[in-house]
């Protein structure tokens, strides 16, 4: 959905709204909720039907769904907050290394997930190893169609280097009328 950098202004909120900031869960809220409004129509043909279930990709760091950061920005969105579910947990042990596919960290409900149509939400994409592994614990559960919507790309300009393609987009300035980013 949206571009960062590590370091930067948007970065800091992307990691204190983890910390309980009601401001910053507010702002995770609010982003999340104008993106999937501004583009249902987008979405739900990706879909293939309107959203049933929103599920924030787990934290890896043995947080339950209820203490879940990401759950709890999400919870602020009146818009959504009945779609939200708990539909999947981290597997306690379970590593992933970076560009690595492995659904087995994650465990997700059937009950919860069978045919539903998941948004799967990630707050900060660095390699996609985490969302991507959860959408295939979701589709393995049972969902009919899934879609990760991260809230942020990270990018270090020490990694990709300062006319990475990546970075001089993001020189553009962000519109959430955009499809796709």
């Amino acid at each position: 959905m949206t571009s960062v950098v590590n370091p930067s202004s948007w970065y800091s909120r992307l990691l204190t709204y983890k910390n309980g900031s009601a401001e910053n869960q507010m702002v995770i809220a609010s982003l999340a909720t104008l993106y999937l409004v501004t583009q249902q129509a987008n979405v739900e043909k990706l879909l293939g039907g309107s959203i049933t279930a929103i599920v924030p990709v787990p934290s890896t760091r043995g947080r339950p769904f209820d203490k879940h950061p990401l759950a709890q920005a999400l919870r602020r969105s009146v818009q959504f907050r009945d779609r939200i579910v708990d539909g999947m947990a981290h597997v306690l042990g379970g590593a992933i290394g970076r560009r690595e596919y492995k659904p087995t960290i994650f465990v997700a409900s059937s009950e919860a997930l069978r045919d539903q149509r998941v948004v799967l939400i990630e707050d900060l994409w660095v390699s996609g190893a985490k969302a991507m592994s959860a959408a295939g614990a979701a589709l393995t559960a049972g969902a009919a169609s899934v879609l990760i919507l991260p809230l942020a790309r990270e990018l270090r300009p020490s990694f990709c280097g300062e006319d990475h393609p990546y970075l001089v987009a993001m020189g553009t300035p962000y519109s959430v009328k955009s499809w796709p980013r």
